[in-house]
């Protein structure tokens, strides 16, 4: 999400550097029916407005609405969408910060928001901070305020020429709300527009509500601990994300069976009792999505089962190698067989010894290869046989060591599970619900079946 709020923008900030750092699949182009009758008395903001539009417009797909006015399509809800606003500065107060999350509901992480601020004196670090936490509140992470202060006083502004690119002043602010940390710096073309914060949390708590649910959660209350396949997806994203995570066991199950608002479970997650709940079937459908409040789930559809890739090494010729071994393969038998139909013609004790010294298959395979042998020839008819075996050595020589010698033989390919003894030997630790297996596998006697589950 971006938010600008109108001021000289285009005479001391080029907007094409910032909009290279944001990928988004749309700009929604957000206005207030009475702040656009503001705008429309002042040429300039209008024109300003404007300009702001068209450069985002030429570089994603844009659109735009009335935030009063008109209702949210639904076919706008895109994920990774940027909004943009363009107002002043008495614009940003608790009220605007709830009206813009409320408008982001409706659609997909990641939202970002970046608000360009113009103020008439020197920036103001503790607004601007107060602001950001406001933001916090409403659970937005990636929020950015670029400040834009002026220099000079406004009576100054009317007696004088104004250099824009010197009378003002660019900063930018953030706050990570995980390390407590904010930071105030000149903007300039280097500066990070939104940086990362959600990669460590620093051990950030999050309330976490577990169901026990076969084979998706399995919890011990006592103990506090849990495992199954959801609760392990969670430990990967504790680990990686570095938060910690307290613990809710709910072992009332009818809390999930009311529909709509009156659900217990969503209003748990309303008045943040509960970030994350962990339950391993289809949490909630609803409508109105403005009844989830502030939750993104991921349902069951969203988790793929994944196959380890096991590396055996594995033999394979292309097709043009075997066409080349099968051509060989003739010529040599074609050569071997004219050969002993010349020996007989021949007839004598000489020509047998002959034949049998260098007319073998693996020499004439040799000849054709264009490698030399020790025999020679001795009658014509050898003579001329041995003539025809160079020419084609000759002409398949060449192309036939080329093929040969470019063969990969460290080839490696993925084994391939077959039979449940092999998925057995794998290693692989299967997770299935108890009546999808019985449904499925209840009357298989296969032991390494039984085994691996």
């Amino acid at each position: 999400m971006i938010v600008f709020v109108n001021s000289h923008l285009r005479h001391f900030l080029s907007i094409e550097p910032l909009i290279s750092q944001i990928k988004a699949r749309q700009v929604v182009f957000l206005n207030r029916d009475d702040h656009q009758k503001q705008l429309m008395s002042s040429k300039s903001s209008y024109k300003m407005e404007n300009w702001i539009y068209s450069r985002f417009a030429s570089w994603l797909p844009s659109t735009w609405i009335d935030m009063d006015m008109d209702d949210m399509p639904e076919s706008l809800q895109k994920s990774n969408s940027l909004f943009l606003y363009v107002g002043v500065e008495q614009n940003f107060d608790k009220n605007f910060v709830k009206n813009l999350k409320g408008l982001t509901l409706n659609f997909p992480v990641p939202i970002r928001v970046l608000l360009i601020i113009i103020k008439r004196n020197n920036d103001s670090s503790a607004r601007y901070l107060d602001l950001l936490k406001l933001f916090w509140q409403e659970q937005l992470v990636d929020v950015t305020i670029i400040g834009i202060s002026s220099r000079v006083t406004q009576y100054r502004r009317k007696i004088a020429i104004v250099n824009h690119e010197k009378d003002y002043a660019a900063t930018i602010h953030h706050y990570n709300p995980f390390t407590n940390v904010y930071t105030n710096r000149t903007l300039d073309s280097s500066s990070r527009l939104f940086p990362t914060k959600l990669d460590d949390l620093n051990g950030h708590g999050l309330r976490v509500g577990f169901i026990k649910h076969r084979p998706y959660t399995l919890s011990k209350q006592k103990s506090k601990e849990h495992m199954g396949i959801f609760d392990s997806v969670l430990d990967l994203i504790e680990s990686k994300m570095n938060f910690s995570i307290e613990s809710d066991f709910i072992m009332n199950y009818p809390m999930l069976q009311v529909d709509s608002f009156e659900r217990p479970i969503i209003q748990m997650v309303s008045k943040r009792r509960l970030d994350v709940l962990v339950f391993g079937s289809h949490l909630i459908h609803t409508e109105d999505p403005h009844s989830l409040d502030r939750t993104t789930f991921i349902t069951s559809d969203r988790i793929c089962g994944l196959v380890p890739l096991i590396i055996k090494p594995t033999f394979q010729l292309s097709r043009s190698i075997q066409w080349s071994l099968l051509l060989i393969l003739c010529l040599v038998s074609v050569v071997w067989l004219s050969s002993l139909l010349l020996l007989r013609r021949d007839g004598g004790h000489n020509a047998s010894s002959s034949l049998k010294s260098y007319w073998r298959p693996l020499d004439i395979g040799l000849m054709m290869m264009g490698a030399s042998i020790l025999a020679r020839a001795v009658t014509l008819r050898e003579r001329l046989l041995f003539g025809c075996v160079l020419m084609v050595g000759l002409f398949y020589s060449s192309t036939i060591v080329a093929q040969l010698t470019s063969m990969n033989l460290d080839l490696k390919a993925h084994k391939k599970f077959e039979t449940y003894r092999e998925l057995e030997e794998s290693g692989l630790i299967p997770f299935i619900k108890p009546h999808g297996f019985k449904m499925s596998f209840g009357y298989s006697d296969d032991p390494s079946l039984r085994r691996c589950i």
